[in-house]
């Protein structure tokens, strides 16, 4: 996430790196089990996703509030960065030629994962 958020973002991230559960995130080579949290939050009814489109989008489930309620403290403001490094990648991709390369590693990959329907 840090190489892809604004480089004023850093400091308020690592911040909330710090307050989040230790397994809540992944170091550089670990992967970020995306669908193995996606498929919990779906059967918890936390979540719905659309499996008709190839994108599958996802929504707010009925049970999105109790089961947000239930995580651990911390997460809310870890995942504010994942949302806010979400937007940006979007932005990025809009023109891929002025990109950094740290930056174009980590769309690349995202991409790979894309094509196996493991994230956005």
């Amino acid at each position: 996430l840090k190489v892809i958020l604004d480089q004023s973002d850093h400091r308020a991230f690592e911040a909330a790196r710090k307050s989040a559960p230790k397994n809540f995130v992944a170091d550089v080579n670990q992967s970020i089990q995306w669908k193995v949290c996606r498929d919990y939050l779906e059967k918890q009814h936390a979540i719905t996703v659309n499996r008709k489109d190839q994108g599958q989008a996802i929504s707010p489930g009925p049970n999105l509030t109790p089961v947000r309620k239930g995580l651990p403290g911390g997460v809310d403001e870890f995942i504010q960065f994942t949302l806010k490094a979400i937007k940006r990648v979007a932005e990025l991709r809009k023109d891929l030629s002025s990109v950094p390369q740290d930056q174009m590693n980590i769309i690349k990959v995202l991409e790979q994962h894309r094509v196996y329907q493991l994230a956005a």
